[in-house]
């Protein structure tokens, strides 16, 4: 009897041990395959649900990658998609504190999701909206939770339209932007948010003293959750963006 037990024993280890070099081998192979890497697993972990019926409408096949990104492009959270209907859970990690970089989300930065279509070997950004009922919506928060309500894919929309290519982040916001682009001359710069009927709902006009890299910050706060479009008018060029605003 003792005999068998440690047999037993045996065996679960081997199985233990064997499951543990699997994992460490699917992530060497996330990180291969979808070329995104993740700088540091930190304690500190924010969890994302996405079930089945989400998946499906994200136009996801098996083998592809769903990637949690921060504003500055950062790949904090990775997970491959086994089957179009089965739920996942995407684990988000946050900065670690005693490193001097910054390694993953602040408490309150909003989680980007993209997508990383294996066959194709195309990385592309994903429209999102969080469910209301759950407590973080989509803003990283230690040991909080987050679910998607609803995903699909943002082909010229969240990328750029036109030929003036900027760059707009945090989206989704709840309340400031930040937009930048590289302009050639001194003329002025206009940027315009239209809603989704193609009003106006808020107008900027900004002077320029010198060409080059262009940043500016816009309060968008008073904006309604929903979809809106930014548009930059600069130097006989435009670009337009899509903006999701979550409350």
């Amino acid at each position: 009897m003792k005999t068998s037990k440690i047999i037993m024993v045996g065996y679960l280890t081997i199985f233990l041990v064997f499951t543990l070099f699997q994992s460490v081998g699917a992530q060497n192979t996330i990180v291969q395959n979808s070329s995104w890497q993740i700088q540091n697993h930190t304690p500190a972990t924010h969890l994302v649900l996405i079930a089945g019926d989400v998946i499906k409408n994200m136009e996801l096949q098996p083998g592809d990658f769903l990637g949690a990104f921060t504003a500055e492009g950062q790949c904090s959270g990775i997970i491959q998609i086994e089957g179009i209907d089965k739920n996942l859970c995407l684990t988000v990690y946050g900065d670690d504190p005693f490193t001097p970089e910054k390694d993953g989300f602040t408490d309150g930065e909003p989680i980007l999701i993209r997508q990383y279509q294996t066959q194709k070997g195309e990385e592309k950004d994903l429209l999102i909206e969080f469910d209301p009922t759950f407590p973080n919506q989509g803003f990283f928060t230690s040991h909080g939770v987050s679910a998607l309500k609803i995903g699909q894919l943002g082909i010229g929309t969240i990328r750029n339209t036109g030929d003036l290519m900027f760059n707009l982040f945090p989206n989704p916001t709840r309340d400031m932007i930040t937009i930048s682009w590289s302009k050639e001359n001194i003329e002025p710069a206009n940027i315009y948010v239209f809603n989704a009927f193609g009003q106006v709902v808020e107008e900027f006009q900004f002077g320029i003293t010198s060409a080059g890299m262009q940043t500016v910050s816009l309060d968008v706060s008073k904006l309604e959750q929903g979809t809106y479009f930014v548009k930059i008018n600069s130097d006989q060029r435009y670009g337009t963006k899509k903006l999701i605003i979550v409350k």
